[in-house]
């Protein structure tokens, strides 16, 4: 699971973390789920702001950017945010259902490649025992 990812804004790096602080104050703010989120860009600049203070808290920095910064992050770096989004699980079986399919919609779009090879061992790996 990764401690922390970088989103590159204005060449500057900010860490960000989506982790379960930032995902249960995302959820009792407004009871949707990451995939609901991507459906509705005002909840994704949210989870883009939570998962910034949490990186921040993480990396002991202070969060220079507020709330109404995220609609221009967004432009520069949403694909970005959403790629690393399933970094912070341990493995894409742990990836929620719903966000698995927009994933390899945004990885489509991207134009980039997922390596399914440790995801295969580990399958073997479990069947085998």
């Amino acid at each position: 699971m990764a401690k922390v990812q970088f989103l590159t804004y204005y060449d500057k790096k900010y860490p960000i973390k989506l982790g379960h602080y930032s995902l249960r104050l995302f959820q009792q703010e407004h009871n949707a789920s990451i995939a609901e989120a991507q459906e509705d860009m005002r909840l994704f600049q949210h989870l883009l702001f939570l998962a910034l203070n949490q990186g921040a808290r993480i990396e002991k920095q202070e969060l220079d950017l507020e709330l109404e910064d995220m609609v221009d992050m967004l432009d520069e770096c949403m694909i970005d945010f959403a790629l690393a989004i399933p970094k912070f699980y341990p493995s894409k079986e742990d990836i929620p259902e719903e966000l698995k399919d927009e994933l390899a919609k945004l990885q489509e779009e991207g134009g980039t490649q997922t390596d399914t090879s440790t995801t295969t061992k580990s399958k073997r790996k479990r069947s085998s025992k």
